[in-house]
């Protein structure tokens, strides 16, 4: 029973980092896909 509390804890831990992670990583997400949709609209103006 111990161990099922063990794996629990570090499969919470290791969602709480990963959430952490991919909201740092999404924020940078945001930057690149702002980035990109004014590149997109660019290229339609030009078309």
């Amino acid at each position: 029973m111990e161990y099922y509390f063990f794996t629990l804890w570090i499969a919470v831990m290791a969602f709480y980092c990963y959430k952490l992670f991919a909201a740092h990583k999404s924020l940078k997400k945001v930057e690149y896909n702002n980035a990109h949709k004014l590149k997109e609209k660019q290229i339609k103006i030009h078309k």
